[in-house]
């Protein structure tokens, strides 16, 4: 007498074990594709961020005497559920303005900005001389943080720009 116990727990053994890799397949592909969704999100923040950025200089370089120009960012505050980083960074003699997530840093867009290193035009460093009650300045702001915004400032003939936070 044949027993049909035998031939069920095999098949039942090879449902499971065939759920579970189709599960982990399609967990990876979703992870993978979120992931470059995520990424183009933040690409699209980080050019607009290095736009505004762009136009503040812009302006300071065709204006005369020391002056501080403060511009407020419109972001979302998530992108995919998830709170983002903003920074400019030094990438050999090119400027870039990175966005990437605050629980996986892998995953970031990035802008370069169209000044090299070392000219008369530089990004706040931490460390430089500000005076303002208007803005904080920061080298890496939250996107959680109230009132993001970028700043220029010309001050002897030298330009810097910078990220920061607006006072309320």
């Amino acid at each position: 007498m044949d027993s049909t116990v035998i031939p069920h727990i095999l098949g039942t053994v090879t449902l499971l074990i065939l759920f579970s890799i189709l599960g982990t397949y399609y967990s990876i592909s979703y992870s993978s594709l979120r992931s470059e969704i995520v990424a183009s999100n933040l690409q699209e923040i980080a050019e607009y961020v290095a736009s505004e950025i762009v136009d503040l200089v812009s302006l300071l370089s065709l204006s005369m005497g020391d002056q501080l120009l403060i511009k407020g960012l419109q972001m979302p505050e998530k992108i995919g559920g998830n709170i983002y980083n903003l920074t400019i960074t030094k990438s050999g003699d090119a400027l870039k303005v990175r966005v990437y997530l605050a629980s996986n840093p892998s995953v970031y867009g990035e802008s370069v900005l169209p000044w090299l290193v070392g000219g008369y035009i530089e990004p706040f460093n931490g460390t430089a001389s500000f005076n303002s009650t208007r803005i904080t300045p920061k080298t890496t702001i939250s996107s959680a943080s109230g009132n993001p915004a970028v700043w220029c400032m010309r001050s002897l003939g030298k330009i810097t720009f910078g990220l920061g936070v607006m006072e309320a």
